[in-house]
């Protein structure tokens, strides 16, 4: 199975895409015809003039447009909400962020004769948006997304894989608090907060998740003293408020 790329994300602030099922049911109804008595004759009403109902406007399909860098940090339209650094934060590269990934693969394939396989499967249906560490904390947030290949998993759905995922990491001892709701800009997103340990490492993580349409986003707040927590929420602003 592939690793989620959330795990990736995880391995990869330690050491350094879901295949789930989902199915839609499509309710079914039939409406059963009803004998309609035969009428007696009467005079026949002249008929009111019925109004011709207003057409229902088509809603148009809702999908995920990519976060933007800029001078001052990132912005993302679709989640509604701009991120600007504080003072003490360094932003990754492209280059970097893709060293990250890659570190996390490495962490999570190990020695696996397909790894070369796995990591280019990842990196067709997974990107990091944004990597920015707190050079004066260690504490960072990862913006990224995965194009699911099963389009009707959900969120709780996703953080389950992950759990099991994880599990199956030797090196890598994850303990999941349970999930509940952050809002972030103009977001409602499902988090789930862990505590992970590795390679004589251990880091608290806040993974906050929102699904729009096959792509699953997720931003990763990771931080060793829960009150660093905070601070990193207070990069976020919504965008309509700025």
């Amino acid at each position: 199975m592939k690793r989620t790329i959330a795990c990736l994300l995880t391995a990869a602030l330690l050491a350094a895409p879901l295949a789930g099922c989902g199915q839609t049911s499509t309710p079914s109804s039939a409406a059963e015809a009803t004998a309609t008595p035969a009428a007696t004759a009467a005079p026949t009403p002249t008929p009111e003039p019925t109004a011709t109902p207003a057409p229902t406007a088509t809603p148009e399909p809702v999908t995920y447009t990519p976060g933007v860098r800029t001078e001052d940090g990132y912005t993302n339209t679709s989640l509604g909400f701009l991120f600007s650094p504080s003072e003490n934060m360094v932003l990754a590269t492209e280059e970097e962020m893709q060293a990250l990934m890659q570190n996390g693969a490495d962490f999570v394939y190990g020695d696996a004769p397909n790894s070369d396989q796995l990591m280019e499967q990842v990196q067709q249906t997974a990107a990091y948006e944004l990597v920015a560490v707190d050079v004066a904390t260690g504490s960072s947030v990862i913006i990224g997304t995965e194009t699911l290949a099963m389009e009707g998993i959900d969120e709780t759905q996703y953080i389950a894989a992950i759990q099991q995922q994880l599990s199956q990491v030797d090196a890598m001892q994850v303990t999941f608090d349970d999930p509940g709701t952050v809002t972030l800009g103009d977001t409602t997103f499902t988090g789930v907060t862990y505590t992970a340990a590795a390679n004589g490492m251990q880091s608290s993580q806040t993974m906050l998740l929102k699904k729009i349409d096959n792509t699953m986003c997720m931003i990763v707040l990771a931080y060793s003293d829960p009150t660093q927590y905070p601070a990193l929420l207070n990069c976020f602003t919504t965008i309509s408020a700025v």
